[in-house]
């Protein structure tokens, strides 16, 4: 995976499986779940820090009992193809992509993204016994950077640390069933704060 500095200065349209834009808001059909802690605010912005559109998620607050600040599961189910995303059957073919802005002087935020297959094709994800990959952002910059990583490049974590997935251990990505973004950060360190935006598979690293 890697990361680039990056300020879209005018639209452009890219192919893609769109996973979330916030242009519309939060959408019914995803799960949103915020802890009440202090100074708490995952919500949509409107301003002109933007790097796509004119929306964007602020994901901020302080939490001194779990890392866990909030999170939004993304279902395949909102997205019109079933069960599962419509996405390749190749995982060399299939890129994720998304923008994430850095807030200074804040407790440094870690994103988290768990994508979870349904190879049993039960409509459910498991990761007891089903392949969930995962893709850990630490948010130590300034500003907005894009983040782009191959789907076959998708590491398998319990608690940070490398495992083996408890399915077939194959990429499946025509087989994911749900996306979940986590928003984290020490509990010790006081408030953190970050933004995301334009979250998308690609079939090649997005090009802004």
């Amino acid at each position: 995976s890697f990361e680039l500095p990056i300020r879209v200065s005018a639209p452009k349209k890219n192919n893609g499986l769109l996973i979330a834009d916030f242009e519309n808001g939060i959408n019914s059909q995803w799960n949103r779940f915020v802890q009440s802690g202090a100074a708490m605010d995952f919500n949509v912005k409107n301003d002109a820090l933007a790097p796509q559109g004119s929306r964007y998620l602020q994901m901020a607050g302080t939490v001194n009992w779990d890392w866990l600040i909030g999170l939004i599961d993304f279902p395949a189910s909102a997205y019109g193809s079933g069960n599962t995303f419509a996405l390749s059957t190749n995982p060399d073919g299939v890129y994720f992509n998304c923008m994430i802005y850095g807030v200074p002087g804040t407790n440094p935020s870690l994103v988290l993204f768990q994508f979870k297959e349904d190879e049993i094709s039960d409509g459910n994800t498991n990761a007891a016994n089903e392949d969930q990959y995962d893709l850990e952002v630490r948010v130590n910059w300034t500003g907005w950077k894009l983040v782009s990583v191959r789907y076959s490049d998708l590491p398998s974590l319990v608690n940070g640390q490398p495992a083996t997935p408890k399915g077939n251990a194959r990429h499946n990505p025509d087989k994911l069933g749900k996306i979940s973004m986590l928003h984290l950060a020490d509990p010790s360190a006081g408030f953190a704060s970050s933004k995301i935006d334009y979250i998308i598979f690609t079939d090649r690293p997005l090009e802004p």
